[in-house]
């Protein structure tokens, strides 16, 4: 089962793409053999024409299609004149949202890529229900740099507070702290307005940051 794929359409014809903004896609959240029966729908060729260019048992496709991987999948996307890529998806728990920032930060050293996909899972746990929004923060995400790492305990303090429930056991240790401070702009005048505005869960963890930046990312 891959995660998801949208179509969109460019230049006049159906293209699967992935667009952030989520007013403008159309979410498939479907089976891997979902999105082959698409893919050969939208190259409009035959059953037989398809199983023969992507190598298949003929009626095989919704059996074999699952144990396809996405790169394998986008491949045969790719020979019938299309791009196919993952839609990310809300992150549904911190962790998965701490792996996220990671590879922002690792494979893209996208530090406004990180925040945005912090703002993204504040606005997903506003739209929960306080039962749904505890099991997003519940559990302690795996530390990765000491920043980031007070950013989501903040992130978690802060759900807590809107959601109207006691924050998780494990936001209260002491060395989830950013040292040295932390600041996403490196613009002083930015920084001093962050410095004196920041929310209560992110200063106390050394976090300088906004509202404003939290809710219009």
């Amino acid at each position: 089962m891959l995660p998801g794929a949208i179509w969109q359409d460019i230049g006049g014809r159906c293209s699967p793409h992935v667009n952030p903004d989520a007013r403008l896609r159309r979410e498939m959240e479907t089976s891997t053999a979902q999105i082959m029966r698409d893919i050969r729908s939208r190259a409009r060729l035959s059953d037989e024409e398809f199983v023969a260019q992507v190598h298949l048992d003929h009626g095989a496709i919704s059996v074999d299609a699952e144990r396809l991987t996405f790169e394998e999948v986008a491949h045969i996307a790719q020979g019938c004149g299309y791009t196919l890529t993952l839609l990310k998806q809300p992150n549904e728990r911190i962790q998965t949202l701490a792996d996220h920032i990671r590879l922002a930060l690792t494979e893209q050293d996208d530090e406004q890529e990180a925040f945005r996909l912090v703002c993204d899972f504040l606005i997903a746990t506003k739209k929960a229900d306080s039962l749904k929004a505890l099991g997003m923060i519940e559990d302690a995400p795996t530390r990765f740099d000491s920043r980031w790492d007070a950013m989501l305990a903040a992130v978690a303090e802060d759900v807590s507070h809107h959601q109207g429930f006691t924050p998780p056991i494990w936001t209260t240790d002491p060395t989830r702290i950013a040292k040295p401070w932390f600041f996403l702009s490196p613009y002083k005048y930015q920084q001093s307005y962050a410095l004196a505005t920041s929310p209560g869960p992110y200063a106390a963890r050394g976090v300088f940051v906004s509202r404003e930046s939290l809710e219009s990312v």
